[in-house]
């Protein structure tokens, strides 16, 4: 039941009670809404997406059982079957069931399979040469108008991390790759928005977001060359500081942060790279002085240059989302210090070794981030959040300990503090009242 449902029952046992009068139920419709339509049985999506992927698949299976007795012809033949079947299941959807998300989704499925074991028979069928990645990306371009022909959101989502699969290929043969895997994500990302222009709140939309939301550090992590060292620091803490922002920016009306897979990304891989860069081996290697180091497994087009072009992009668009936070600052946004502080000791780092300082801000920065959640979890009476930051003060305390040169004992005893600490706060809230769920803050 959602919402809107719960609402309308309220509202008529507050009509039987006498509580509220018909004009002011009436007031109360209007304005929450209009009557709610049937909604989508996520059930009946799911169960066809994984039927039509085992009969594709089975299909497949029996065709390669006797595929070395048949005839070339044959093989031909029999290679376009499960198009025909695929594009046979689409035209049906279209015409007869073009309102059913199930049926658009499983012969979406079923043509998207369909199409790339075909270009894989015929290929066999013939000795045609090619790689895995000209395979993948043909079998994507082929599939990508499915994409809006059918509304599909699986679809998309095999599309983006086949487009994907294709840059550990295409990144080594094609001089432009930077562009054209731009244009290619371009599709996807595209429908990603109209999905949310259209609902922001369905669950279509929450699947797509947390797709695009694991997608994006990865795809960042191809185009990025890495020759400059320490560069990272720039490129990382900027792409996850700018998911946070949008998180909050964008999808902070959410229930739970469940639903916001930006912001809930976004925060805790900040929170790794803040931790790894208190350590003070990470910064030896840092600053653009040095020279860039050469990879014999990147592409030669991908240069040092391509290198900044990607952190200043990124970095613009933190900063632009930034100026728009500017006015909504609170506890939980310290951890947008983290690409800020990222930037300007990259920066620095160029004038001169940066020396050991720089890990130990990096760890009062952490610790302020830890200190801040439990600060956090009082506030809203959230043990979840509060652990949070306990565990990440200790994660901190613990990671220093191995560091330095004390005793086995003495670090047991450290430990065994520390764990009796954090088991008796979590029973003394427990008993205060605190809730167990996770804050939206």
């Amino acid at each position: 039941m959602n919402h809107t449902e719960w609402l309308r029952n309220e509202l008529l046992q507050l009509k039987k009670l006498g509580v509220l009068q018909e004009d002011a139920i009436e007031n109360l419709r209007q304005y929450y809404g209009k009557e709610v339509k049937p909604g989508i049985n996520w059930g009946m999506v799911l169960l066809s997406i994984i039927g039509t992927t085992l009969i594709g698949s089975g299909v497949i299976l029996i065709l390669a059982h006797n595929w070395d007795l048949l005839s070339r012809p044959a093989r031909t033949f029999l290679s376009f079957i499960p198009l025909l079947i695929g594009q046979s299941a689409v035209l049906f959807t279209l015409y007869r069931k073009k309102d059913s998300i199930p049926w658009k989704e499983g012969a979406g499925i079923l043509l998207f399979f369909a199409i790339g074991s075909s270009i894989a028979l015929v290929g066999q069928t013939y000795h045609i040469e090619g790689d895995p990645g000209k395979f993948v990306l043909t079998w994507m371009l082929l599939s990508a108008p499915l994409i809006f022909i059918l509304d599909s959101a699986s679809i998309s989502i095999f599309y983006l991390y086949g487009i994907l699969f294709w840059t550990e290929y295409g990144r080594n043969e094609l001089p432009f790759f930077y562009l054209f895997f731009s244009l290619l994500s371009t599709v996807a990302i595209i429908y990603l928005l109209i999905v949310l222009k259209r609902d922001l709140f369905s669950v279509r939309s929450l699947i797509l977001t947390w797709a695009f939301s694991i997608w994006l550090a990865p795809a960042v992590a191809c185009t990025f060359g890495g020759h400059v060292r320490g560069l990272w620091i720039v490129v990382y803490s900027s792409l996850f500081g700018s998911m946070y922002l949008c998180g909050r920016l964008f999808f902070d009306r959410m229930e739970s942060l469940k639903k916001n897979p930006l912001r809930l990304i976004g925060y805790f891989v900040s929170l790794i790279i803040c931790f790894i860069l208190t350590f003070s081996d990470t910064w030896r290697d840092i600053g653009w002085d040095k020279s860039p180091r050469a990879y014999t497994w990147r592409i030669d087009y991908t240069t040092w240059q391509m290198d900044y072009v990607l952190a200043g992009l990124l970095l613009a668009g933190f900063l632009i989302l930034a100026a728009r936070y500017l006015h909504r600052l609170e506890l939980e946004s310290l951890v947008l210090a983290v690409p800020l502080l990222s930037t300007s000791a990259f920066a620095a780092s160029g004038f001169g070794p940066l020396g050991s300082w720089m890990n130990w801000i990096y760890n009062l920065l952490f610790l302020a981030l830890g200190c801040t959640k439990i600060w956090q979890g009082i506030q809203v009476r959230r043990l979840s959040t509060l652990n949070l930051g306990m565990i990440a003060v200790m994660v901190l305390i613990m990671a220093r300990f191995f560091d330095s040169d004390l005793g086995l004992l003495t670090r047991g005893v450290i430990f065994i503090v520390l764990g009796s600490l954090f088991l008796g706060v979590n029973l003394f809230v427990s008993k205060s009242g605190f809730r167990s769920g996770r804050a939206n803050g």
